[in-house]
């Protein structure tokens, strides 16, 4: 019964951060609403596996759809940009994790927690992990919050 709210927290609250254009409004909607449904009981709400797995094919499918030949064709000039941006981005990341570690910060999944990218992809990938989603996708939420609110800043040097 708890699952059942809980989705249905999530849900409602998922849509409506969409609506009012939150970032990453599905997913931190539905984080949040779930969230508060565990918070109101002794133990967390646990969503059935099948269900998880059911959510993340989704969202592959989601994304696979977008492939055509167009599309294809646009990738080809960004594979060296997308191969040099994601060693940078995972040694930052890993750079991060280490520096965190040596300050006695204890993270779990620190390379996920710390390095950019998809918050849905991510967290999705957080999901596998016991244990790990939460801090996974508060680290995101917060790198978020973070470049909204600097994006200002940041473009006007960057122009």
């Amino acid at each position: 019964m708890r699952i059942a709210v809980a989705i249905g927290v999530a849900a409602v609250l998922g849509i409506l951060a969409e609506r009012y254009r939150v970032p990453g409004g599905a997913i931190v909607g539905a984080v949040v609403g779930s969230g508060l449904v565990s918070l109101t009981g002794q133990t967390a709400v646990a969503v059935p596996r099948p269900l998880v797995l059911a959510a993340l094919v989704v969202i592959g499918a989601s994304i696979g759809a977008d492939i055509n030949m167009s599309t294809l064709g646009q990738l080809r000039g960004l594979i060296l940009p997308a191969v040099l941006s994601g060693v940078l981005l995972i040694a930052a990341g890993v750079a991060i994790a280490a520096l965190l570690r040596t300050a006695g910060a204890a993270i779990p999944a620190p390379v996920l927690s710390t390095s950019p990218g998809g918050l849905s992809a991510l967290a999705g990938v957080a999901s596998e992990m016991q244990g790990a989603g939460v801090a996974v996708v508060f680290f995101h939420v917060v790198r978020l919050i973070m470049v909204i609110a600097t994006l200002p800043l940041i473009s006007h040097w960057v122009r």
